[in-house]
Order: structure tokens, then sequence, then C-alpha cells
């Protein structure tokens, strides 16, 4: 009938979409036989493979999603070293998104609820600066981007701060990316405190760059960065110096 040979193509291409993404092969059986027994009853007619996890058991949702999204974000300086527990929660509730060649994901000027994560592809990095568009750069697979607006709705951030972007960001490549939603992740702070204490401690740090550091300094932002690099050659430097000296890294 049309609708088995709807399922069969649906089942098709979770086969592939889960070989692509290397999920165990005991994992690959168990959603198999789960959507199998599902789509071939008519209960999830019309499914894209995009609601996978949602229609998944939790048990199942939980294993697909840290498979494709927990490397990913414990490498992510935000979340670095926090329990297994919160990254287990934060990718739960990642969403996907693929950027096609020269898609704007993020744009300057833009009210912002999201903080992106690109795990394959490559993108740039522009900034407008009166009738200027400025490159910064590129960025690769692991960079993170857009989580000024989850930073500064913090306790640590600036009051009344503004949401917009400061930057564009545009795909240079097809781009697979993840993507988490402020108001999500704020739901996780009650039962993890340590997420919300983790951000807070971002936020406060962000705020004393911006508002003391560059002011107090009378630095332009490149003049920062350039002072930035040259006090990490130095050290370089000095660290040299102490090996051949065989001295102690404090000394």
């Amino acid at each position: 009938s049309s609708s088995t040979e709807e399922s069969n193509r649906k089942l098709a291409r979770l086969k592939l979409w889960m070989q692509k993404k290397r999920l165990p092969a005991g994992l690959q059986m168990s959603a198999m036989d789960h959507f199998n027994a599902c789509w071939t009853s008519d209960a999830l007619a019309g499914s894209d493979i995009e609601n996978v996890l949602s229609t998944c058991p939790p048990a199942m949702a939980a294993a697909i999603a840290e498979r494709l999204y927990g490397r990913s974000l414990s490498t992510v300086p935000l979340f670095t070293g926090l329990s297994t527990d919160v990254i287990s929660a934060l990718c739960l509730i990642c969403k996907p998104l693929v950027a096609m060649r020269n898609q704007t994901i993020i744009k300057q000027g833009q009210h912002g609820t999201e903080l992106y994560l690109l795990m394959s592809g490559e993108a740039e990095v522009t900034e407008q600066r009166g009738e200027r568009v400025v490159q910064l750069g590129f960025i690769s697979e692991g960079a993170f981007f857009g989580e000024a607006p989850l930073l500064q709705s913090l306790e640590g951030g600036r009051s009344g701060c503004d949401s917009r972007r400061r930057r564009t960001v545009r795909a240079v490549t097809e781009s697979e990316l993840c993507y988490l939603l402020k108001d999500d992740i704020q739901a996780l702070y009650e039962p993890y405190p340590e997420l919300r204490a983790r951000l807070a401690r971002f936020s406060g740090a962000a705020r004393v760059m911006n508002d003391r550091v560059v002011a107090k300094a009378n630095l332009t932002r490149d003049q920062l960065r350039n002072f930035a690099r040259e006090f990490k050659m130095q050290n370089k430097e000095a660290g040299l110096i102490r090996q051949q000296a065989n001295l102690a890294p404090d000394s």
C-alpha cells in the first residue's frame, strides 16, 4: 500500500541518517525497531527525520542526543567541565540546523535569542563599521557564537543591555550546526544550578572586560588583541628561558 511504501522510505532515510551520524549499531537497531512499529501503524504518518528525538522514548532520545551533540557541547568553554547530567540535559534541547553556502546565520543589528555551535563546515565573521564591512575572520568546527543575549540576561550581565547581534556570521560552505534557545537553557537553571553559576561567571567576566578593562586602558579592541598577542609571545619566551635554566614555572 502507499502508506507502507511511505513508511519504508522514511525508515530508509532514518537508517541513512543514523549511519551518517555514526550512531552505534545497537542504538540504530533499537531505533529502527521502534520507528518501524510506529510508522507501519500510521502512528507517525508524515513525520520527518527532524522529529525523531521528539517521538523517541526518553531513554532512547537521550542516548541519540548525547551521541549527536555531547562531544561538541563538552568542548565549548561555556560548558566544559559541567557534570554529565547537565550535558545530557543540554543535548536534549539542542536543535539542528543546516546552513547552505552563503546563507546568513546571524545578522548584525538583529535581535538574538539563541547560541550556535558549528559542528562542521566554515563560516565568515564580519562587522559593519560605518560604511565599511570589516572581515574579522573565519570559524570552523567546534566554534560557538551568538552567546551574548544569553549571558547578558543573567544577574552578572549589564542591566538593560541590548540583545542585538554585534556581528554577522555567514556560512561559506554547507555547514551543520546546532543551536540552543535562551528560554530552553534558562529552564534548566532550577534543576541544574551549576549551569546558571557557570554562565553567570562568564557573564561577569565579559562585563568586566567590556566595561572596565577596555575603558580603563583606553585601548581599542584591536589594540587590546595586539597587546594580548604580544603578552602571550613574551610569556612563551619566558617559559623557554625558565625551561633552559631549569627553573620552576613561577620563578
